[in-house]
């Protein structure tokens, strides 16, 4: 039996890890990522950013004010080797190509 290409299983995330670009973007109101965290928060899924994101994204300035505001309903992780590993293997679970600029 031929086996169809480019469909696979439907992965439905427990956790949402943004990099500093999806927290860029989502506190820049990009629409699209705002419906991704919205969706992953009705599917249940915890959404996190680490220690090493913030470092990234906030520089102690006025534009930081979105940042903080989204980051009241989102879990800080401080980056241990198993939360790299996890990250690293996120993609390979949900069928996205890399761990950074996948929004």
């Amino acid at each position: 039996m031929a086996r169809r290409r480019g469909l696979r299983p439907l992965v439905l995330p427990d956790a949402v890890l943004l990099d500093s670009e999806g927290l860029s973007a989502a506190a820049a109101g990009s629409p699209r990522v705002r419906a991704e965290l919205a969706l992953a928060e009705r599917l249940g899924a915890t959404i996190h950013v680490s220690a090493v994101t913030l470092a990234e994204t906030l520089r102690g300035g006025p534009r930081d004010a979105r940042v903080h505001s989204l980051l009241k309903g989102v879990v800080s992780q401080p980056v241990t080797p198993g939360v790299g590993r996890a990250a690293g293997e996120l993609p390979g679970r949900t069928g996205r190509a890399q761990t950074s600029g996948s929004w």
